[in-house]
């Protein structure tokens, strides 16, 4: 489960936010009969400032954001004795906090030519950001292509990216669970609806704009195993944006 504000500010190529998160799972385990619930979960606060530069006519541009995050991390197991027992367990006492800045960096390409594609890449966290008691979050490299091709009706966009292109997150080197393949059609101003292939599971999606008000819904299949198939986990999200 996991919930999320973002309040911010965008000015042209300038925009500044302060991004609250928290997350919680739970998950029981019984190997060799030994039963025990490993709890992870946690929460964020971060302070955020980017900047963009369009160059060569708007054809490229380039984007920094630098952050400072503050991170409360809870990440153990316990046994049935210990939830079971008189003085129970203490979540908060288990909670482990870091501050870290860190930033990330990213560019845009786009080319005149037919279906007109857009070359992203990013690169966040750069060079890690430390996050002391509460651990580091590691540099992650992303690449994108998106493609909008001629359609008689509406809008329509291709699009596909590989995520963590140098393997720097997680244990495993499986390409597939680092694949996402969607398309989005627009066929008026106030609704896009979403599909595609998200680690290899379908995914579907949409989002009303009513101008001051956007409420956005998808649902996804994340995949939380070391290879693409291995052991999927439903999610449903629901996000509401008020601006103008």
């Amino acid at each position: 489960m996991r919930a999320s504000l973002f309040p911010n500010v965008v000015i042209h190529n300038f925009g500044i936010g302060i991004l609250g998160q928290g997350v919680f799972d739970g998950e029981v385990h019984n190997p060799l009969g030994s039963t025990f619930l490993r709890v992870r979960g946690g929460y964020d606060l971060a302070l955020l400032v980017s900047g963009a530069y369009g160059i060569f006519g708007q054809y490229l541009q380039i984007g920094v954001t630098g952050k400072i995050i503050r991170r409360s991390l809870l990440d153990k197991s316990y046994t049935a004795n210990e939830i079971v027992s008189q003085n129970g367990i203490s979540l908060s006492d288990d909670l482990k906090h870091g501050v870290g800045i860190g930033g990330d960096i990213g560019a845009i390409l786009r080319l005149p030519v037919l279906f007109k594609p857009a070359i992203g890449i990013t690169v966040q966290n750069v060079g890690d950001i430390d996050l002391d008691k509460a651990g580091k979050i590691s540099q992650q490299i992303n690449a994108g292509l998106a493609l909008k091709p001629p359609f008689p009706l509406g809008q329509l966009i291709l699009a596909a990216d590989v995520v963590d292109i140098g393997r720097q997150i997680g244990s495993d080197d499986d390409l597939p669970k680092r694949v996402h393949l969607g398309a989005e059609y627009t066929p008026f101003r106030i609704l896009a609806v979403r599909a595609g292939l998200n680690q290899g599971y379908p995914t579907f999606g949409a989002t009303l704009d009513l101008w001051l008000l956007k409420v956005a819904g998808a649902y996804y299949v994340e995949e939380i195993g070391a290879y693409a198939g291995q052991r999927n986990d439903q999610r449903y999200v629901l996000q509401m944006s008020l601006g103008f």
